[in-house]
């Protein structure tokens, strides 16, 4: 194999191992793991840009770093988007948020989520705050 191949070869392996979390033959590991999180959280900003509504799900961006070293890279941030929520889903993790996500993405009308009933109407999200009416609790003695 002419020496460009090898090259481009070993440049894919080294690639695909940091993008998936695991350190390249011949590297250094502390500084490969700081490199394949650097990548990955290039990946979790842009989930962040396309779907505001994750930084409500709580240990977000710990979840879509996993999900990048699980996942790879297929298309843009949105692809990214629907396919971290659809493995968020196939590994029941967050399934409150993975509601308010629906509602956001048109599937779902409403939920209540964190105190605030979400409804989608016509083109907007909006979040209405419950709080108990004065001399009701939420609680029954």
């Amino acid at each position: 194999m002419p020496t460009r191949e090898r090259l481009a070869a070993r440049q894919h392996r080294v690639v695909d191992d940091l993008l998936h979390g695991r350190v390249p033959d011949g590297f250094d590991a502390l500084r490969a793991r700081h490199t394949a999180r650097i990548l990955a959280m290039k990946r979790v900003d842009a989930i962040e840009r396309a779907c505001e509504e994750v930084t409500w799900l709580p240990g977000w961006r710990d979840l879509a770093v996993r999900f990048c070293f699980e996942q790879p890279t297929r298309g843009c941030a949105h692809t990214d988007r629907d396919e971290f929520i659809a493995w968020l889903r196939r590994n029941d993790l967050a399934r409150n948020w993975i509601r308010l996500a629906d509602v956001y993405a048109g599937r779902r009308r409403s939920t209540v989520y964190d105190g605030d009933l979400v409804v989608s109407w016509r083109s907007e999200v909006v979040h209405l705050r419950l709080t108990p009416s004065r001399g009701n609790s939420w609680h029954s003695d």
